[in-house]
């Protein structure tokens, strides 16, 4: 009895450390799937801004710091590696030629450090505002440095300019979306003519002829039935009806009560 109480206490230990294993590896695993690889960070930094040179770059715990230049400095951005998220971006050394001196090389005392909002952070006072996905852009080509924000909604689109050290919104432009141009009617194919004819006339085609006008195409098909008598069929070019039957045999019109004129 005692030895097989040793079995099934041996048994369910071996089970525990066995599931142990497997939950670790299966955690390692999804772990060490999860990170950007670098390449991945530098793709991401190239996609969203004006990148001429990444300076440095360097990952600490799951956050990507990254050091690029651009015509107008010199930025730090934060990544986290899981999500892909900008957590910070910040101007290190923002580029002046103009107002500086000939000659003189930069000095600590020429560095401007600015935080600016992340794009997340832009986001939310869009929307604030305006309901709708915002796309947000940093233009960095003035003073102060702001975010193009721009939201589609369904029947305008609205394009802010916002202050990317304080949120501040500078300006709001709204346009109307454009009317959809009426859809163009399809005209029937002449083959489909016939056969709408040959359907309400049994008989031989002797010619078809096509009559584009403004009020209403329309397609003229001749036809001489199996007595040999000569029909003409006239039928609307856009909605297959057909407007009038007319016989030869005595110069008569049949016509059809649902024609227009």
């Amino acid at each position: 009895m005692n030895k097989q109480r040793l079995i099934w206490m041996g048994g369910g230990a071996l089970l525990i450390v066995v599931l142990f294993i497997i939950v670790q590896q299966l955690m390692t695993g999804f772990a060490s799937a999860s990170p950007l690889s670098e390449k991945e960070v530098q793709e991401t930094i190239q996609e969203r801004y004006p990148v001429d040179e990444i300076q440095q770059l360097s990952l600490n715990g799951t956050t990507y710091t990254i050091q690029f230049l651009s015509r107008t400095g010199l930025y730090e951005v934060k990544v986290d590696a899981e999500s892909s998220e900008i957590t910070a971006l910040t101007l290190l050394e923002e580029n002046d030629a103009s107002s500086q001196p000939e000659g003189r090389a930069d000095t600590k005392e020429d560095v401007k450090k600015e935080e600016y909002l992340t794009e997340q952070a832009i986001s939310d006072i869009v929307n604030q505002q305006i309901s709708g996905e915002a796309k947000v852009e940093l233009v960095t080509g003035q003073d102060p440095h702001v975010y193009k924000a721009v939201v589609q909604g369904d029947n305008e689109t609205t394009t802010l300019t916002i202050n990317a050290a304080d949120g501040t919104i500078l300006t709001t432009l709204v346009e109307k979306s454009p009317e959809p141009l009426p859809e163009t009617p399809r005209v029937l194919t002449e083959e489909e003519a016939v056969n709408i004819a040959l359907n309400r006339v049994n008989g031989e085609v002797e010619g078809v002829d096509f009559e584009p006008l403004e009020e209403g195409s329309y397609y003229l098909v001749e036809i001489e039935t199996l007595d040999e008598q000569e029909v003409i069929v006239q039928i609307n070019a856009i909605s297959g009806e057909i407007k009038s039957l007319t016989w030869d045999e005595d110069g008569d019109d049949d016509i059809d009560d649902d024609q227009d004129n």
